[in-house]
Protein backbone atom coordinates (compact mmCIF):
# COMPACT_ATOMS: atom_id res chain seq x y z
CA UNK A 1 0.00 0.00 0.00
CA UNK A 2 1.06 3.47 -1.13
CA UNK A 3 2.35 5.54 1.86
CA UNK A 4 -0.44 8.10 0.64
CA UNK A 5 -3.49 6.29 0.24
CA UNK A 6 -2.51 4.17 3.98
CA UNK A 7 -2.04 7.88 5.00
CA UNK A 8 -5.95 8.55 3.47
CA UNK A 9 -7.19 5.50 5.44
CA UNK A 10 -5.39 5.29 9.06
CA UNK A 11 -7.03 7.39 11.58
CA UNK A 12 -3.51 7.89 12.98
CA UNK A 13 -0.95 8.58 9.78
CA UNK A 14 2.14 6.32 9.16
CA UNK A 15 4.28 9.75 9.89
CA UNK A 16 2.56 9.72 13.12
CA UNK A 17 1.07 13.11 12.76
CA UNK A 18 -2.22 14.52 13.52
CA UNK A 19 -4.97 14.60 11.09
CA UNK A 20 -8.23 15.40 13.18
CA UNK A 21 -10.41 16.91 9.60
CA UNK A 22 -9.48 13.55 8.42
CA UNK A 23 -10.85 11.79 11.00
CA UNK A 24 -13.84 13.47 11.61
CA UNK A 25 -14.94 13.25 8.09
CA UNK A 26 -14.28 9.63 7.88
CA UNK A 27 -16.22 9.03 11.19
CA UNK A 28 -19.13 11.32 9.80
CA UNK A 29 -19.50 9.65 6.86
CA UNK A 30 -19.27 6.03 8.23
CA UNK A 31 -22.08 7.20 10.91
CA UNK A 32 -24.47 8.42 8.21
CA UNK A 33 -24.66 4.92 6.35
CA UNK A 34 -24.87 3.15 9.65
CA UNK A 35 -28.45 5.78 9.93
CA UNK A 36 -29.04 5.56 6.54
CA UNK A 37 -28.89 1.08 6.69
CA UNK A 38 -31.05 1.49 9.32
CA UNK A 39 -33.61 3.31 8.31
CA UNK A 40 -33.63 2.27 4.73
CA UNK A 41 -32.58 -1.38 5.51
CA UNK A 42 -30.65 -1.12 2.36
CA UNK A 43 -27.53 -0.40 1.67
CA UNK A 44 -27.14 2.94 -0.48
CA UNK A 45 -25.35 2.66 -4.20
CA UNK A 46 -25.27 -1.28 -3.59
CA UNK A 47 -28.11 -2.28 -2.38
CA UNK A 48 -30.67 -0.58 -5.07
CA UNK A 49 -32.79 -2.14 -7.74
CA UNK A 50 -34.63 -1.35 -10.64
CA UNK A 51 -38.43 -1.27 -11.96
CA UNK A 52 -41.50 0.74 -11.98
CA UNK A 53 -43.43 1.36 -8.12
CA UNK A 54 -47.01 0.54 -7.77
CA UNK A 55 -48.81 2.11 -4.82
CA UNK A 56 -51.72 0.67 -3.27
CA UNK A 57 -53.65 2.49 -0.15
CA UNK A 58 -55.11 -0.04 2.81
CA UNK A 59 -57.49 0.68 5.27
CA UNK A 60 -55.03 -0.97 7.66
CA UNK A 61 -52.47 -3.68 7.71
CA UNK A 62 -49.68 -5.19 10.40
CA UNK A 63 -46.20 -6.57 9.99
CA UNK A 64 -45.08 -4.98 7.17
CA UNK A 65 -42.31 -2.92 6.15
CA UNK A 66 -40.03 -1.92 4.22
CA UNK A 67 -38.80 -5.95 3.55
CA UNK A 68 -41.90 -7.73 2.89
CA UNK A 69 -42.08 -9.44 -0.68
CA UNK A 70 -44.88 -8.53 -3.07
CA UNK A 71 -46.08 -12.07 -4.74
CA UNK A 72 -47.95 -13.07 -7.85
CA UNK A 73 -49.58 -16.51 -7.89
CA UNK A 74 -46.74 -17.42 -5.14
CA UNK A 75 -43.91 -15.80 -6.80
CA UNK A 76 -41.86 -13.00 -5.84
CA UNK A 77 -41.98 -10.32 -7.94
CA UNK A 78 -41.02 -7.57 -5.58
CA UNK A 79 -40.99 -5.72 -2.45
CA UNK A 80 -42.53 -3.14 -0.23
CA UNK A 81 -40.14 -0.16 -0.82
CA UNK A 82 -42.01 2.58 1.38
CA UNK A 83 -44.93 3.04 3.80
CA UNK A 84 -46.81 6.41 4.52
CA UNK A 85 -50.41 7.73 5.09
CA UNK A 86 -52.99 7.13 2.27
CA UNK A 87 -55.62 9.64 0.70
CA UNK A 88 -57.45 10.26 3.79
CA UNK A 89 -54.35 10.11 6.59
CA UNK A 90 -56.88 8.98 9.47
CA UNK A 91 -57.95 6.27 7.58
CA UNK A 92 -55.86 4.68 5.25
CA UNK A 93 -52.17 4.20 4.62
CA UNK A 94 -50.05 3.91 1.40
CA UNK A 95 -47.49 1.21 0.47
CA UNK A 96 -45.27 1.71 -2.36
CA UNK A 97 -44.67 -1.74 -3.71
CA UNK A 98 -41.45 -1.72 -6.15
CA UNK A 99 -42.17 -4.30 -8.87
CA UNK A 100 -38.77 -5.82 -10.09
CA UNK A 101 -40.02 -8.17 -12.53
CA UNK A 102 -40.64 -6.75 -15.75
CA UNK A 103 -43.13 -9.12 -16.71
CA UNK A 104 -45.78 -8.28 -14.37
CA UNK A 105 -48.04 -5.78 -15.87
CA UNK A 106 -50.32 -4.24 -13.19
CA UNK A 107 -53.72 -3.14 -14.59
CA UNK A 108 -56.56 -0.70 -13.28
CA UNK A 109 -58.47 -3.57 -11.88
CA UNK A 110 -55.52 -4.89 -9.31
CA UNK A 111 -55.78 -5.95 -6.32
CA UNK A 112 -53.62 -6.84 -2.98
CA UNK A 113 -53.83 -8.39 -0.07
CA UNK A 114 -51.40 -8.50 3.04
CA UNK A 115 -51.67 -12.46 3.83
CA UNK A 116 -49.35 -14.51 6.42
CA UNK A 117 -46.54 -16.49 4.86
CA UNK A 118 -47.15 -19.56 7.10
CA UNK A 119 -50.76 -21.13 8.42
CA UNK A 120 -49.32 -20.25 12.04
CA UNK A 121 -48.91 -16.68 11.23
CA UNK A 122 -45.53 -14.63 11.59
CA UNK A 123 -44.25 -12.82 8.65
CA UNK A 124 -46.32 -11.32 5.67
CA UNK A 125 -46.47 -10.78 2.39
CA UNK A 126 -48.53 -8.71 -0.09
CA UNK A 127 -50.26 -11.16 -2.65
CA UNK A 128 -50.75 -8.64 -5.59
CA UNK A 129 -53.43 -9.67 -8.21
CA UNK A 130 -52.22 -7.47 -11.46
CA UNK A 131 -55.93 -7.68 -13.29
CA UNK A 132 -57.85 -8.37 -16.37
CA UNK A 133 -55.04 -8.32 -19.57
CA UNK A 134 -57.88 -6.40 -21.20
CA UNK A 135 -58.32 -3.89 -18.78
CA UNK A 136 -56.48 -0.50 -18.93
CA UNK A 137 -52.97 0.30 -16.92
CA UNK A 138 -52.69 1.46 -13.62
CA UNK A 139 -52.39 5.20 -13.74
CA UNK A 140 -53.06 5.79 -10.06
CA UNK A 141 -53.21 3.79 -6.95
CA UNK A 142 -55.14 0.60 -6.23
CA UNK A 143 -58.02 1.84 -4.17
CA UNK A 144 -58.75 0.57 -0.49
CA UNK A 145 -62.02 -1.31 -1.95
CA UNK A 146 -59.62 -3.68 -3.89
CA UNK A 147 -57.20 -4.09 -0.67
CA UNK A 148 -57.56 -6.25 2.56
CA UNK A 149 -55.59 -7.18 5.36
CA UNK A 150 -54.80 -10.80 6.84
CA UNK A 151 -57.55 -10.73 9.60
CA UNK A 152 -55.78 -12.00 13.03
CA UNK A 153 -56.92 -13.83 16.26
CA UNK A 154 -56.60 -10.85 17.90
CA UNK A 155 -59.04 -8.41 15.61
CA UNK A 156 -61.54 -11.35 16.70
CA UNK A 157 -60.96 -11.32 20.45
CA UNK A 158 -60.75 -7.73 20.61
CA UNK A 159 -64.72 -7.12 20.47
CA UNK A 160 -65.67 -9.08 23.28
CA UNK A 161 -65.98 -7.60 26.55
CA UNK A 162 -65.11 -8.45 29.96
CA UNK A 163 -68.57 -10.59 30.42
CA UNK A 164 -67.50 -12.35 27.31
CA UNK A 165 -64.25 -13.21 28.27
CA UNK A 166 -65.11 -14.35 32.00
CA UNK A 167 -67.90 -16.58 30.09
CA UNK A 168 -65.17 -18.19 27.70
CA UNK A 169 -63.36 -19.30 30.88
CA UNK A 170 -66.32 -20.83 32.49
CA UNK A 171 -67.24 -22.73 28.85
CA UNK A 172 -63.55 -23.97 28.97
CA UNK A 173 -63.70 -24.90 32.91
CA UNK A 174 -66.94 -26.49 31.67
CA UNK A 175 -65.11 -28.35 29.05
CA UNK A 176 -62.49 -29.45 30.96
CA UNK A 177 -65.36 -31.44 33.82
CA UNK A 178 -67.19 -32.79 30.71
CA UNK A 179 -64.05 -34.74 29.07
CA UNK A 180 -63.06 -35.87 32.36
CA UNK A 181 -65.82 -38.48 31.87
CA UNK A 182 -65.30 -40.37 28.96
CA UNK A 183 -68.37 -42.51 28.85
CA UNK A 184 -70.79 -39.74 29.00
CA UNK A 185 -68.86 -38.07 26.37
CA UNK A 186 -69.32 -41.77 24.01
CA UNK A 187 -72.50 -41.87 25.16
CA UNK A 188 -73.27 -38.34 23.72
CA UNK A 189 -71.38 -39.09 20.41
CA UNK A 190 -73.11 -41.85 19.91
CA UNK A 191 -76.15 -39.87 19.80
CA UNK A 192 -75.40 -37.42 17.78
CA UNK A 193 -75.90 -38.69 14.22
CA UNK A 194 -79.92 -39.13 15.74
CA UNK A 195 -80.16 -35.43 17.17
CA UNK A 196 -78.47 -34.49 13.68
CA UNK A 197 -81.76 -36.28 11.88
CA UNK A 198 -84.37 -34.72 14.25
CA UNK A 199 -83.09 -31.74 14.49
CA UNK A 200 -83.19 -31.52 10.56
CA UNK A 201 -86.96 -33.08 10.80
CA UNK A 202 -88.03 -29.92 13.04
CA UNK A 203 -86.22 -26.99 11.45
CA UNK A 204 -88.96 -26.34 8.67
CA UNK A 205 -91.60 -26.90 11.89
CA UNK A 206 -90.06 -23.87 13.91
CA UNK A 207 -90.68 -21.37 10.87
CA UNK A 208 -88.88 -18.41 9.41
CA UNK A 209 -89.60 -16.13 12.24
CA UNK A 210 -89.96 -16.49 15.93
CA UNK A 211 -93.77 -17.25 16.75
CA UNK A 212 -93.81 -19.48 13.97
CA UNK A 213 -94.60 -22.40 15.40
CA UNK A 214 -96.94 -21.38 18.44
CA UNK A 215 -99.38 -19.90 15.93
CA UNK A 216 -99.37 -22.75 13.63
CA UNK A 217 -100.11 -24.27 16.52
CA UNK A 218 -102.79 -22.04 17.75
CA UNK A 219 -104.01 -21.74 14.16
CA UNK A 220 -104.60 -25.49 14.08
CA UNK A 221 -106.35 -26.03 16.95
CA UNK A 222 -109.23 -23.40 16.13
CA UNK A 223 -109.46 -25.23 13.10
CA UNK A 224 -110.03 -28.27 14.44
CA UNK A 225 -112.08 -27.39 17.11
CA UNK A 226 -114.13 -25.44 14.18
CA UNK A 227 -114.43 -28.94 12.13
CA UNK A 228 -115.34 -30.87 15.40
CA UNK A 229 -118.37 -28.26 16.32
CA UNK A 230 -120.30 -29.71 12.67
CA UNK A 231 -120.02 -33.24 11.48
CA UNK A 232 -122.07 -32.33 8.59
CA UNK A 233 -119.14 -30.24 7.61
CA UNK A 234 -116.68 -32.50 8.08
CA UNK A 235 -118.16 -34.87 6.24
CA UNK A 236 -118.32 -32.62 3.10
CA UNK A 237 -114.56 -31.12 3.79
CA UNK A 238 -113.45 -35.22 3.37
CA UNK A 239 -115.43 -35.77 0.64
CA UNK A 240 -114.31 -32.73 -0.88
CA UNK A 241 -111.00 -33.76 -0.29
CA UNK A 242 -111.32 -37.18 -1.68
CA UNK A 243 -112.67 -35.72 -4.79
CA UNK A 244 -109.86 -33.35 -5.37
CA UNK A 245 -107.17 -36.17 -4.34
CA UNK A 246 -108.84 -38.08 -6.62
CA UNK A 247 -108.73 -35.61 -9.67
CA UNK A 248 -105.10 -34.89 -9.32
CA UNK A 249 -104.24 -38.50 -8.93
CA UNK A 250 -105.67 -39.03 -12.51
CA UNK A 251 -103.51 -36.02 -13.68
CA UNK A 252 -100.38 -37.65 -12.38
CA UNK A 253 -98.92 -37.78 -15.60
CA UNK A 254 -99.12 -34.46 -16.60
CA UNK A 255 -98.16 -32.95 -12.77
CA UNK A 256 -94.78 -35.46 -13.31
CA UNK A 257 -93.86 -33.54 -16.39
CA UNK A 258 -94.59 -30.13 -14.55
CA UNK A 259 -92.25 -31.53 -12.00
CA UNK A 260 -89.95 -32.32 -14.49
CA UNK A 261 -90.04 -28.93 -16.36
CA UNK A 262 -90.33 -26.95 -13.25
CA UNK A 263 -86.52 -25.98 -12.76
CA UNK A 264 -85.33 -25.37 -15.94
CA UNK A 265 -88.67 -23.25 -15.97
CA UNK A 266 -88.16 -21.96 -12.29
CA UNK A 267 -84.30 -21.05 -13.84
CA UNK A 268 -85.76 -19.04 -16.68
CA UNK A 269 -87.96 -17.50 -14.42
CA UNK A 270 -85.15 -16.42 -12.19
CA UNK A 271 -82.93 -15.12 -15.17
CA UNK A 272 -86.18 -13.04 -16.19
CA UNK A 273 -86.84 -11.86 -12.54
CA UNK A 274 -83.11 -10.80 -12.30
CA UNK A 275 -83.06 -8.78 -15.68
CA UNK A 276 -86.41 -7.04 -14.56
CA UNK A 277 -84.50 -6.31 -11.41
CA UNK A 278 -81.87 -4.57 -13.34
CA UNK A 279 -84.50 -2.91 -15.75
CA UNK A 280 -86.12 -1.52 -12.48
CA UNK A 281 -83.24 0.10 -10.78
CA UNK A 282 -82.73 2.06 -14.16
CA UNK A 283 -86.30 3.03 -14.00
CA UNK A 284 -86.94 4.15 -10.60
CA UNK A 285 -84.91 6.97 -11.30
CA UNK A 286 -87.10 8.36 -14.16
CA UNK A 287 -89.62 7.43 -11.86
CA UNK A 288 -88.90 9.60 -9.65
CA UNK A 289 -88.60 12.25 -11.73
CA UNK A 290 -91.80 11.99 -13.41
CA UNK A 291 -93.48 11.59 -9.88
CA UNK A 292 -94.10 15.69 -9.22
CA UNK A 293 -95.26 16.08 -13.03
CA UNK A 294 -97.65 13.10 -11.72
CA UNK A 295 -98.69 15.20 -8.68
CA UNK A 296 -99.38 17.95 -11.49
CA UNK A 297 -101.65 15.75 -13.85
CA UNK A 298 -103.79 14.39 -11.27
CA UNK A 299 -105.97 17.46 -11.59
CA UNK A 300 -105.94 17.88 -15.03
CA UNK A 301 -107.34 14.12 -15.73
CA UNK A 302 -109.63 14.60 -13.30
CA UNK A 303 -110.84 17.62 -15.76
CA UNK A 304 -110.58 16.02 -18.25
CA UNK A 305 -112.94 12.90 -17.43
CA UNK A 306 -116.08 14.29 -18.19
CA UNK A 307 -114.74 15.39 -21.56
CA UNK A 308 -113.51 11.72 -22.20
CA UNK A 309 -116.75 10.22 -20.94
CA UNK A 310 -118.29 12.25 -23.92
CA UNK A 311 -115.88 11.25 -26.14
CA UNK A 312 -116.63 7.66 -25.38
CA UNK A 313 -120.38 7.84 -26.07
CA UNK A 314 -119.62 10.10 -29.58
CA UNK A 315 -117.78 6.76 -30.74
CA UNK A 316 -120.19 4.53 -29.30
CA UNK A 317 -122.72 6.13 -31.32
CA UNK A 318 -120.90 6.90 -34.43
CA UNK A 319 -120.25 2.93 -34.92
CA UNK A 320 -123.40 2.70 -37.14
CA UNK A 321 -122.49 6.06 -39.09
CA UNK A 322 -118.75 4.56 -39.49
CA UNK A 323 -120.26 1.11 -40.51
CA UNK A 324 -122.10 2.93 -43.30
CA UNK A 325 -119.23 4.74 -44.15
CA UNK A 326 -117.39 1.43 -45.37
CA UNK A 327 -118.32 1.71 -48.96
CA UNK A 328 -117.73 5.79 -48.79
CA UNK A 329 -114.06 4.66 -47.81
CA UNK A 330 -113.55 1.84 -50.20
CA UNK A 331 -115.10 4.40 -53.60
CA UNK A 332 -112.61 7.06 -52.32
CA UNK A 333 -109.55 3.97 -52.02
CA UNK A 334 -110.49 3.46 -55.87
CA UNK A 335 -110.48 7.30 -56.95
CA UNK A 336 -107.27 7.64 -55.30
CA UNK A 337 -106.03 4.65 -56.94
CA UNK A 338 -106.87 5.81 -59.84
CA UNK A 339 -105.77 9.66 -59.12
CA UNK A 340 -102.39 8.52 -58.17
CA UNK A 341 -101.35 8.61 -62.00
CA UNK A 342 -102.92 12.03 -62.78
CA UNK A 343 -101.35 13.61 -59.43
CA UNK A 344 -98.41 12.10 -60.92
CA UNK A 345 -98.66 13.78 -64.82
CA UNK A 346 -99.36 16.64 -62.81
CA UNK A 347 -96.09 17.27 -61.27
CA UNK A 348 -94.42 18.53 -64.31
CA UNK A 349 -97.12 21.56 -65.04
CA UNK A 350 -96.94 22.51 -61.22
CA UNK A 351 -93.34 22.70 -61.67
CA UNK A 352 -93.67 24.91 -64.84
CA UNK A 353 -96.22 26.66 -63.15
CA UNK A 354 -94.02 27.26 -60.15
CA UNK A 355 -90.65 27.76 -62.02
CA UNK A 356 -92.29 29.77 -65.29
CA UNK A 357 -95.48 31.44 -64.81
CA UNK A 358 -96.08 32.56 -61.27
CA UNK A 359 -92.61 34.26 -61.26
CA UNK A 360 -93.71 35.96 -64.88
CA UNK A 361 -96.75 37.32 -63.05
CA UNK A 362 -95.20 38.67 -60.50
CA UNK A 363 -93.52 40.46 -62.96
CA UNK A 364 -94.15 44.44 -64.10
CA UNK A 365 -94.63 45.22 -68.07
CA UNK A 366 -92.75 47.75 -69.86
CA UNK A 367 -95.55 49.16 -71.97
CA UNK A 368 -98.59 49.43 -69.57
CA UNK A 369 -96.06 49.73 -66.09
CA UNK A 370 -98.90 47.33 -64.14
CA UNK A 371 -98.06 43.71 -62.75
CA UNK A 372 -98.83 41.49 -65.29
CA UNK A 373 -101.44 39.69 -62.75
CA UNK A 374 -102.94 42.85 -62.72
CA UNK A 375 -103.57 43.34 -66.35
CA UNK A 376 -105.02 39.70 -66.75
CA UNK A 377 -108.29 41.16 -65.69
CA UNK A 378 -108.92 44.11 -68.05
CA UNK A 379 -107.43 41.79 -70.66
CA UNK A 380 -110.55 39.68 -70.45
CA UNK A 381 -112.84 42.11 -69.81
CA UNK A 382 -112.03 44.01 -73.15
CA UNK A 383 -112.30 40.51 -74.63
CA UNK A 384 -115.90 39.96 -73.32
CA UNK A 385 -116.45 43.18 -74.37
CA UNK A 386 -115.52 42.35 -77.88
CA UNK A 387 -116.80 38.59 -77.85
CA UNK A 388 -120.37 40.29 -76.82
CA UNK A 389 -121.01 41.53 -79.96
CA UNK A 390 -121.50 38.21 -82.23
CA UNK A 391 -124.12 36.20 -81.76
CA UNK A 392 -124.37 32.55 -82.31
CA UNK A 393 -122.99 32.38 -85.93
CA UNK A 394 -120.53 34.42 -85.43
CA UNK A 395 -121.34 37.13 -86.99
CA UNK A 396 -120.97 40.71 -84.94
CA UNK A 397 -124.50 42.24 -84.04
CA UNK A 398 -125.42 45.52 -85.83
CA UNK A 399 -127.86 47.27 -87.36
CA UNK A 400 -129.75 47.15 -90.66
CA UNK A 401 -130.24 50.74 -91.55
CA UNK A 402 -127.49 53.80 -91.32
CA UNK A 403 -127.62 56.43 -89.14
CA UNK A 404 -129.90 59.00 -90.12
CA UNK A 405 -132.87 60.79 -90.14
CA UNK A 406 -134.85 57.23 -90.87
CA UNK A 407 -132.72 55.53 -88.44
CA UNK A 408 -134.22 54.75 -84.62
CA UNK A 409 -131.36 56.44 -83.35
CA UNK A 410 -131.08 60.16 -82.90
CA UNK A 411 -127.60 61.75 -84.74
CA UNK A 412 -127.73 63.98 -82.18
CA UNK A 413 -126.78 60.55 -79.46
CA UNK A 414 -124.33 59.38 -82.09
CA UNK A 415 -122.27 62.76 -82.04
CA UNK A 416 -122.31 62.58 -77.89
CA UNK A 417 -121.65 59.19 -77.71
CA UNK A 418 -118.44 59.81 -80.09
CA UNK A 419 -117.41 62.86 -77.81
CA UNK A 420 -117.65 60.27 -75.07
CA UNK A 421 -115.18 57.94 -76.85
CA UNK A 422 -112.77 60.58 -78.11
CA UNK A 423 -112.21 61.72 -74.86
CA UNK A 424 -112.01 58.33 -72.53
CA UNK A 425 -109.25 57.85 -75.33
CA UNK A 426 -107.59 61.15 -74.90
CA UNK A 427 -107.99 60.67 -71.14
CA UNK A 428 -106.45 56.90 -70.95
CA UNK A 429 -103.88 56.89 -73.80
CA UNK A 430 -100.44 58.12 -73.27
CA UNK A 431 -99.46 61.81 -74.61
CA UNK A 432 -97.60 59.70 -77.96
CA UNK A 433 -101.01 57.77 -78.47
CA UNK A 434 -103.42 60.44 -78.22
CA UNK A 435 -102.73 61.28 -82.14
CA UNK A 436 -104.36 58.37 -82.94
CA UNK A 437 -107.71 58.80 -80.86
CA UNK A 438 -109.79 60.31 -84.27
CA UNK A 439 -108.82 57.79 -85.90
CA UNK A 440 -109.70 54.96 -83.33
CA UNK A 441 -112.52 57.20 -82.83
CA UNK A 442 -114.10 56.68 -86.46
CA UNK A 443 -113.09 52.80 -86.69
CA UNK A 444 -115.37 52.14 -83.95
CA UNK A 445 -118.17 54.54 -85.05
CA UNK A 446 -117.85 52.63 -88.60
CA UNK A 447 -118.13 49.13 -86.81
CA UNK A 448 -121.14 50.01 -83.96
CA UNK A 449 -123.44 52.64 -86.16
CA UNK A 450 -122.62 51.05 -90.18
CA UNK A 451 -120.55 54.13 -91.10
CA UNK A 452 -118.66 57.15 -90.86
CA UNK A 453 -119.87 60.61 -88.60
Amino acid sequence: MSPSLRDFLDPVASKNSARPTRTGAIVLIAGLLLIVLVVTNSVPFIDSQSGYTVKADFASFNGVNTRTPVRVDGVDVGVVTGIGAGPDALRSSQLNLLITNSSVVVHSNATASVRWRTVLGGTVYVDLNPGSPDAPRLTGSIPVSRTSDQVEFDDLTRIYNGSTAHNQRALLAGLSSTFAAPAQIDHSVGALPDLTTVGKGLAPYQGSNAGDLSELVAGVAHTVAKLGASTSSLQKLVAGANQTLGAIDAQSSALDQILELSPGTLNSTELTAHRLDITLAKLNPLVQHLEPAARLLASTSTALRPALDQTNDVLRNAQPLLHAATPTFSNLLVAAERGTPLLTALDAPVARLNSNILPWLAQRSSDTRLLNYESIGPFFSVLDEAAAEYDESGYRLHLSTLVGSASVEDESMVTAGKSALMATCRSAAKPRQRGDCAALSSTLADWLYGGGL
